[in-house]
């Protein structure tokens, strides 16, 4: 009988056995928890990082890689396409050989240059190293596309070393030659200079990085202010990137204030800036964030992070870094500073003999 008792302690009970299944389904399901929280979490992070849209938001366009440089010394010319011409819809070879056709320039003449199409702000990029060229791109008035003549409205960019300044109150009846010949006599040099649209307002492209306070226009002292180009927004989809004079989609009709697609004659909303969110229209002087930072204030904020950014400490023969080295001069002890004890004292003194 006791060794039957013996055995039966030693034996779980149904209870036992009960509870003991029950902590383990219990620890097995957090454990299963847990390993869904982490994969949602990293499927959470990779959709994150991928810039996918969440599961019920829109769909967000991929980030392409951006295109590469243009070569520095080249010329680059912008070209604007007007009529409503979508160049999304077409290709870049497709666009490259109808300028060359409207240029009558050969293959083997345009084999250094290069053409890139920028689809976001619908213009076509054109770099050219020949001058000659240059002054043949810039002087394109249409193109040929797919049977249809579509209006171009060209112009050279400003090279990377220069500034750009504005004068406000150019008469009107000024064209762009009378522009430049009214500013040759200033220093820093005039290297180009084009009215902004139907405005008595002259963008003028200054070499080197400074901008002067006054230029002389035609003898006449006039302030001359840095030039803050603005965010462009299409006031007929809404987009960034372009103005409604080039706009792709004419056609859309859209909401100026909230970009309700077709809204009706009584539609009443409130609006809405597509550049900041705010509660302003998208051009309205209350955004914080219509001007696009200029050239050279990039330029100067990128060389003062360099300037202020710590240096590497220079690789040893072995690749490793070159600690500095101790001072041979031991420096003097501050007062108060706390002085290291003696080791005399950390141990106690041995007991001597007494002297006979």
């Amino acid at each position: 009988m006791e060794a039957h008792k013996a055995l039966g302690r030693g034996r779980p009970t149904k209870k036992a056995a009960a509870g003991a299944f029950m902590d383990a389904s219990a620890t097995s399901k957090q454990t299963d928890a847990s390993q869904t929280a982490s994969q949602t979490a990293s499927q959470k992070s990779i959709v994150e990082k991928s810039g996918a849209s969440k599961p019920g938001e829109p769909r967000r366009p991929r980030r392409r890689a951006p295109p590469p440089q243009m070569p520095a010394n080249d010329y680059n010319i912008v070209v604007r396409p007007r009529d409503g011409l979508n160049l999304s819809v077409c290709s870049e070879a497709e666009i490259a050989d109808c300028i060359r056709k409207t240029l009558r320039f050969p293959d083997t003449t345009t084999i250094t240059d290069v053409v890139q199409v920028n689809r976001a702000q619908n213009l076509v990029l054109i770099s050219t190293p020949d001058e000659g060229r240059a002054k043949t791109y810039s002087s394109l008035s249409e193109i040929l596309l797919h049977g249809k003549s579509y209006k171009v409205s060209p112009y050279v960019t400003a090279p990377d070393d220069s500034a750009k300044g504005i004068l406000h109150g150019i008469p009107g009846y000024d064209t762009q030659a009378d522009n430049m010949a009214s500013l040759q006599n200033n220093t820093p040099r005039v290297l180009q200079a084009r009215r902004l649209g139907t405005t008595n307002s002259v963008i003028i492209v200054f070499e080197g990085p400074m901008v002067p306070h006054y230029v002389k226009y035609r003898g006449t002292l006039m302030r001359c202010l840095l030039y803050k180009k603005k965010i462009e927004v299409c006031s007929i989809c809404r987009a960034i990137g372009h103005r409604q004079d080039i706009c792709p989609t004419p056609a859309v009709k859209l909401c100026q204030k909230c970009g309700q697609d077709n809204p009706l004659q009584e539609h009443e909303c409130e609006p809405k800036c597509v550049v900041c969110g705010g509660p302003h229209m998208a051009r309205s002087k209350d955004c914080r964030k219509r001007f696009a930072t200029p050239p050279i204030i990039r330029r100067r904020r990128l060389e003062q992070r360099v300037s202020q950014s710590p240096q590497e400490p220079t690789p040893h023969k072995g690749g490793h870094p070159q600690r500095p080295s101790r001072s041979k001069e031991r420096k003097r002890q501050e007062p108060g500073a706390a002085r290291s004890r003696s080791r005399s004292l950390s141990f106690p003194p041995l007991p001597t003999k007494p002297r006979s």
